[in-house]
């Protein structure tokens, strides 16, 4: 619930170059550790004044405050960033071969499948990121949507009833994980 008032009061400059999605990147990267500027702009593939922006926004809305380290998130923003990440884990590299055994970004979204219709919704929205999504839903075995098609190769991975995966292709890693938060925003 945080996470979605969060992502609903979050106002983006229309300006900017940044989007929501790249503030859940954002979140999901300052979980882990603190991180300065650079590192920042280097993961989420922005400018640097693009990464000012985002950060001074982030700061005006509590979420995120200035270190030594770099960075990091305060209380509020910790709360919102471990809720996305109970919803929405990812895996990078993994490979699959409907992907033809290439590097994909993996995202495993808890609970979601009543959210899927066909899938196209979130290839759609990760279409944004030029990022080529592959929805599938996990009932006791991982199908396509809508059909009874089960698809192998995802015994190594942790699945419950109701999971949505996301397989994520793109030119660069980035790319994917902005494909798969913007498919992501489709199942919340």
């Amino acid at each position: 619930m945080l996470l979605k008032k969060m992502i609903k009061a979050f106002e983006i400059d229309k300006r900017s170059d940044y989007s929501i999605v790249d503030v859940l990147y954002a979140l999901y990267l300052l979980y882990e550790k603190p991180m300065g500027r650079f590192s920042l702009m280097n993961e989420l593939g922005l400018n640097e004044a693009s990464i000012k922006t985002l950060l001074k926004r982030m700061k005006s809305y509590g979420l995120v405050e200035k270190t030594t380290k770099g960075h990091a998130l305060t209380g509020i923003g910790k709360n919102i960033a471990g809720a996305l990440r109970k919803k929405i884990a990812l895996i990078y590299p993994y490979r699959h071969e409907i992907f033809d055994g290439k590097n994909v970004v993996l995202a495993v979204v808890k609970n979601a499948c009543k959210k899927v219709k066909t899938g196209i919704e979130q290839r759609d929205a990760a279409m944004r990121y030029d990022s080529f999504i592959v929805t599938l839903i996990f009932n006791k075995k991982v199908k396509f949507p809508d059909t009874d098609k089960v698809v192998k190769g995802f015994d190594d991975v942790v699945l419950e009833d109701n999971d949505v995966l996301l397989l994520s292709n793109a030119k660069n890693r980035h790319d994917m994980i902005k494909g798969v938060f913007s498919a992501f925003l489709t199942l919340i």
